[in-house]
């Protein structure tokens, strides 16, 4: 049984971790059909709330889990302001830069929390944090590609959105535990989508989507936040999390390699470097944090 639930724990990290991994092709393909940020980022979460909240509501009277209204607090709180700012970012970087970009500057927080978490501690950072903050930076600047072709907007935005992430993590790490992953990530897409449901209104944007834009923004709901999101905390209950979150890593891989078949952003020998050192530095983020369970974008 033990092998049978590990075997099932890596299928649905694998899983989850291609979802994830085709989310900014599917608002590539969002923002052609007219859809904005805000607007795509509201009916994201709130189709994620909507599928997500009513099973979390089942099994926490399954396993008679009353979350206290401090932690509710937090998790809104965590959702309106850090998760919403981390995807809001996120979803900039895809708009101004690239799939590739954006991908691999917010693979940079595995090493951003390992530093985060050593200065927290007050210790000195390891040796391997070190390593792992060296070569993450070494490998977004190789996958950059030549200065004259980057935004700086699109840099800055996607290294906010690894800090947005790396800060989320770091708190959720710190008041988590009075409610389980699937309650916590409802939450957080439910007050994720008030915020963005107030920015969209603001800039008039809070109506339904163009039909062509429907599709990439109910797959991007579903597949690629409800059910993505929902694997990974099912595999971290079988793998363990620093298993599920180094199975992760297949993410930006993901996310790069589809970049440069479906929308054709081919890159060079250094960029694909860069792209593998950003992960190798993942990989050292995440041993160096073990077992620290992280939410996904």
């Amino acid at each position: 049984m033990g092998q049978r639930n590990r075997a099932r724990g890596y299928v649905l990290a694998i899983v989850s971790a291609l979802t994830f991994g085709a989310m900014p092709i599917l608002a590539v393909a969002a923002y052609a059909a007219g859809a904005g940020v805000s607007m795509l980022l509201f009916w994201r979460f709130l189709l994620a709330a909507l599928v997500l909240g009513p099973v979390a509501v089942v099994l926490a009277r399954r396993h008679g889990h009353r979350p206290r209204p401090r932690a509710v607090g937090i998790g809104l709180l965590m959702g309106g302001l850090l998760y919403a700012g981390q995807a809001a970012l996120y979803f900039v970087t895809i708009q101004e830069g690239s799939v590739a970009l954006a991908a691999l500057l917010l693979y940079t927080y595995p090493a951003l929390v390992a530093l985060g978490s050593a200065l927290l501690a007050r210790s000195r950072p390891s040796p391997l944090v070190v390593a792992a903050l060296l070569i993450a930076f070494v490998g977004v600047g190789l996958s950059l590609g030549p200065v004259d072709g980057i935004r700086p907007t699109a840099v800055l935005t996607g290294l906010g959105s690894a800090l947005c992430y790396t800060v989320y993590i770091l708190i959720g790490a710190r008041t988590g535990g009075a409610m389980s992953g699937l309650t916590t990530s409802a939450l957080v897409f439910g007050s994720a989508a008030v915020t963005f449901g107030v920015a969209s209104a603001a800039n008039g944007q809070l109506v339904l989507p163009a039909p062509d834009a429907r599709l990439p923004i109910v797959v991007t709901a579903l597949a690629c936040t409800a059910v993505g999101i929902w694997f990974f905390l099912e595999s971290v209950h079988d793998l363990g999390a620093t298993q599920a979150s180094l199975t992760s890593t297949l993410e930006p891989i993901t996310a790069v390699v589809l970049g440069a078949l479906v929308l054709h952003s081919p890159m060079t020998g250094l960029q694909w470097c860069g792209a593998v050192l950003v992960v190798v530095a993942a990989v050292l983020g995440i041993r160096s944090t073990a077992e620290r369970t992280t939410v996904h974008t």
